[in-house]
């Protein structure tokens, strides 16, 4: 249960960073009507989202490194 909160934790935490560098800071034009709070924070929770599967990939296949692939082939 401790891990699963830690995990969710952290796919709040780098979906946000995530989000805010994709989405606030690379489309910096600030346009009032098409940046409405529930649309910015169901694409903050798609970010999340997408982050605690990659999260759950890594931890499945125990990823170490970038070279972790090397054993299987």
């Amino acid at each position: 249960m401790k891990e699963l909160l830690k995990r969710i934790v952290m796919a709040l935490c780098a979906g946000y960073i995530l989000f805010y560098y994709s989405e606030l800071v690379f489309w910096a034009n600030y346009h009032p009507v098409e940046m409405v709070l529930p649309d910015l924070l169901f694409t903050y929770l798609l970010y999340s989202i997408v982050t605690y599967a990659l999260f759950s990939v890594i931890a499945t296949f125990k990823v170490g490194s970038i070279w972790s692939y090397g054993h299987y082939f």
